[in-house]
């Protein structure tokens, strides 16, 4: 109609976003850990004060970010067809990358790197 194409990954991809937005809008609205996660991000030495685990909160909506980037990745590939491809060209700068980030995780100073003292 009109030119416009419409594809199911398209459609999909729209779907995916509004429910991720809704189910994101009630998590930080409704529950105890959304309410903590508020608090902390408006005013974190009160809500030490109050009991709330600062740390974990952050944490918790580093967590949330990752998972919600993870979605839009996975959403974005099925736009562009990239999962039937997974083992092949265009995911080798994505292997790449995982095996670079799996090395600096397990030695931080690197392959070949000193261990530097920690100043106080």
């Amino acid at each position: 109609m009109l030119g416009v194409v419409l594809r199911q990954a398209d459609l999909l991809m729209v779907v995916l976003a509004v429910v991720s937005m809704a189910g994101l809008a009630h998590f930080v609205r409704r529950t105890r850990t959304g309410r903590a996660m508020q608090a902390t991000a408006q005013d974190p030495r009160a809500a030490r004060l109050m009991g709330i685990d600062t740390d974990r909160m952050v944490a918790c909506a580093f967590g949330i970010g990752a998972a919600l980037a993870a979605l839009a990745a996975l959403a974005y590939g099925l736009h562009i067809d990239a999962i039937a491809q997974f083992g092949g060209g265009a995911w080798k700068d994505v292997w790449a990358f995982a095996i670079l980030i799996i090395v600096l995780l397990v030695r931080p100073q690197g392959l070949f790197g000193e261990r530097v003292a920690d100043r106080a």
